[in-house]
């Protein structure tokens, strides 16, 4: 309920000359109100084309260590929404042995040493140059040594799978919305059924009220009616 109530309170909030600090405020509400906190290190990204991470970007708990610059939403922008919210204290592990899913980083390079890792390179420069990869796309044992060292020389961006200490419950939402000058539509993400959810919590700020009682959504045009024309007279002999 805390995941879902920031990611439905978030629709809402996002628009037009917003900025992304009350976003993240809405987060941490919803947080709050369910007793629960937002995990660490996880950002909501501006997307474009060919770019799934642009650097505007919404922060679900910002700490001395973790920031992001304030900027105002734009029209005519897409954002993917990442919401994760934890029982625990929203600090999570990165289990780097696990990683499977990497990104070229465009702006670095560097001569490799390891033949398996310039082919692997050169793989990636060649089929993803853009987009993740996971690495059993590539050709699987060559792939695994040559990936070491792209990522020792930052010529990959690794997906972390990151953990939370044992018995602690974690829940996510993404999504895509697109932020118009008519309205915010939510394009991607599942529906879910609240009535199946039990919670010893609800909502009682007023503020996080308000805002879950808006529409949202484009809004509708309305229809300008056609004014009757009088017929014509008829010309009389």
């Amino acid at each position: 309920m805390a995941a879902w109530t920031a990611a439905e309170g978030v629709l809402r909030k996002m628009k037009p000359g917003t900025k992304n600090t009350e976003v993240s405020r809405i987060i941490q509400k919803a947080a709050e109100t369910f007793n629960c906190n937002p995990l660490e290190g996880v950002l909501s990204h501006e997307v474009r084309q060919f770019v799934i991470d642009h650097e505007n970007c919404i922060i679900g708990k910002e700490n001395a260590e973790q920031k992001v610059e304030e900027f105002e939403f734009g029209p005519n922008t897409a954002f993917s929404l990442d919401i994760v919210m934890t029982t625990g204290d929203g600090k999570c592990t990165d289990r780097e042995n696990m990683c499977t899913v990497f990104k070229r980083s465009l702006d670095n390079h560097y001569n490799l040493k390891m033949k398996a890792s310039r082919f692997l390179l050169s793989q990636i420069n060649k089929r993803y140059p853009t987009f993740p990869f996971t690495l059993r796309a590539l050709e699987g044992q060559r792939a695994k040594l040559g990936i070491a060292e792209c990522r020792n020389h930052d010529l990959v961006q690794p997906y972390p799978v990151l953990s939370c200490k044992k018995g602690e419950l974690v829940a996510q939402f993404k999504f895509t919305c697109l932020l118009l000058p008519t309205g915010t539509l939510k394009i991607t993400g599942l529906p879910l059924d609240v009535s199946q959810i039990k919670s010893e919590h609800s909502v009682e700020d007023e503020e996080l009220k308000t805002l879950l009682a808006t529409r949202f959504g484009k809004r509708k045009k309305k229809k300008k009616k056609k004014k009757k024309t009088a017929p014509a007279d008829m010309e009389t002999n």
